[in-house]
């Protein structure tokens, strides 16, 4: 196969993490030992808190951008390690004036208090996500600076604490910078790419030698141990799929998926674009965003989501491939990582537009928020995605939600949305009906994993699984349990291991993994974390 090949490096500064960053590209079959940098400078920003705001008994929507008197759009909802439930936005100062704006709540969503940063700078925000590598573990998002062309990186070191929020950016200039996207909940799966950290996804106009792409996809996978990274572009050889827009991704470390619509000119429509980068050892294609060989055309249509489950990988967009020409809501999902995949229709009422959807998946369980005649709705599937329940208005001010790309977020976390209810648009919160469960790991005299739901439903069969890996362990390597818990109920898998050695507990419940390691002696395992 005659191909160009491009791998692209960087170098990392470091401020309290590491940050990817690009670098250069070759034209070989290996991958350049001997990186290009590009230098990477910390971005001056001061946060400045905005207000808080407390649900009152009977409201089932929580104003989050509290004390803000400007736009705030583009929200984006996490979790971290403390149970803080966390939300960042871009709050629109003005046509050339924008931060990045956050806020968290440590008590399920009733009470907010809000900050935003002041840079001078243009920066619009992206996405916010939890990361747990082995390279670094905290809050991590994306930002564009559209004021000097900068693509960029922030942490949040405590929500709590705005002193530890810090930004970084390439100082290389990016011609005409669209969007970016960072998947959440990344962690360490597995010894081939046990160095890389966060995974991240930029569109912006890509100029370098012969390659001249507008709205060019790019994936990013950061090596912060050793302060590097890696970033292939998309250079359209495979798949034309550029110019990009609305990107989206969801997965682990090098094991992603990642959906876009892109405009076909000659057939005059638009395509939703789905490609995943695996790790295959001695296979470089496989971690290419061009070459990789997991890629296709999903379905005609528009600003896509995607959500991961185990190998359950759901994507829902817009369509309107139908005779009355409206907005629908469709879903394409597999049950075996992208190797097959199949079409349901999510919502169809005509001639009513259904639009900007987005959606997370919990084993089989889907839920998928989108916005319609001014409302905000929530329609669950229980089968990954074959067959859809009837929708649920979530705001309780009728027609107040604002309609446009990046509206609307969801994950385990809840709901959050733009609303102009208040004369501008504000960001609000519901907490998602659905059970939420959560998995924690402690050592001593055996291995005791603690599972609670938080959640408003039940959360129903929910199989617990508990496995030791390393060391060696003579007995007791593994357990497995099946129960049901009601919101706010909680159940201890106990495991009596006997061996030795370093060892790694791996436990799973419905689809929500957690991972400690420790060192076995007898009974006991020490330093469990």
């Amino acid at each position: 196969m005659d191909v160009r090949r491009k791998t692209v490096f960087g170098v990392f500064v470091v401020a309290i993490a590491a940050m990817m960053i690009l670098s250069s590209m070759q034209v070989s079959s290996e991958k350049w030992n001997t990186p290009l940098t590009r230098n990477v400078e910390k971005l001056p920003v001061k946060v400045v808190k905005v207000g808080k705001s407390i649900a009152t008994a009977n409201d089932g929507n929580v104003l989050v951008s509290a004390g803000s008197e400007y736009d705030d759009v583009m929200p984006g909802i996490t979790t971290d390690d403390k149970g803080n439930i966390v939300v960042t936005w871009t709050q629109q100062q003005g046509v050339l004036a924008a931060e990045i704006a956050y806020a968290y709540s440590s008590d399920n969503g009733q009470t907010w208090t809000s900050f935003a940063t002041q840079t001078g700078e243009l920066l619009t925000h992206s996405d916010i996500s939890w990361q747990d590598c082995p390279t670094y573990t905290g809050l991590y998002g994306v930002y564009l600076d559209e004021t000097n062309m900068h693509m960029g990186f922030y942490t949040i070191g405590d929500v709590t604490d705005p002193t530890t929020f810090e930004a970084m950016y390439w100082t290389e200039e990016i011609d005409a910078p669209v969007y970016a996207c960072v998947s959440d909940n990344t962690y360490l799966e597995g010894q081939y790419y046990n160095t890389h950290g966060p995974a991240c996804m930029y569109v912006y106009h890509f100029v370098y030698d012969e390659y001249d792409i507008p709205a060019c996809p790019a994936q990013m996978i950061a090596d912060l141990q050793n302060g590097s990274g890696e970033i292939t572009f998309d250079g359209q050889t495979h798949l034309v799929t550029a110019p990009a827009d609305n990107p989206d991704m969801a997965g682990v470390n090098m094991d992603v998926h990642y959906a876009w619509d892109y405009f076909n000119e000659t057939l005059e429509k638009y395509q939703i674009v789905w490609k995943k980068i695996i790790p295959v050892e001695g296979d470089t294609d496989s971690t290419d965003i061009e070459y990789t060989p997991y890629q296709k055309y999903i379905d005609y249509g528009r600003d896509p989501a995607i959500s991961k489950s185990g190998d359950n990988v759901i994507i829902v967009y817009m369509n309107n491939d139908n005779i009355y020409g409206d907005w629908d809501i469709k879903c394409a999902y597999s049950n075996d990582d992208g190797a097959t995949w199949s079409i349901s229709t999510v919502v169809e009422e005509h001639p009513v537009n259904e639009m900007h959807p987005d959606v997370y998946i919990a084993g089989n369980n889907v839920y998928v928020v989108y916005v319609s005649n001014g409302n905000l709705y929530l329609v669950e599937s229980k089968d990954g995605g074959a067959t859809w329940g009837e929708p649920t208005q979530i705001n309780d001010n009728d027609g107040s939600v604002v309609a446009e790309p990046g509206c609307v977020d969801v994950s385990a976390a809840g709901i959050v949305w733009e609303d102009n209810r208040n004369g501008n648009i504000d960001v609000y919160y519901a907490s998602l009906p659905a059970p939420r469960l959560e998995v924690a790991i402690s050592g001593g005299f055996g291995i005791t994993v603690h599972v609670s739901n938080t959640g408003t439903m039940a959360a129903e069969n929910v199989q617990i699984t508990v496995e030791i890996t390393g060391g060696l362990v003579l007995m007791g390597k593994s357990a497995e349990t099946t129960v049901t818990l009601n919101p706010g109920d909680s159940v201890d898998v106990k495991l009596l291991p006997i061996g030795i050695g370093k060892i790694t507990v791996t436990a799973n419940a419905g689809g929500v993994t957690a991972k400690a390691t420790g060192f076995l002696l007898g009974p006991m395992v020490l330093g469990l974390k």
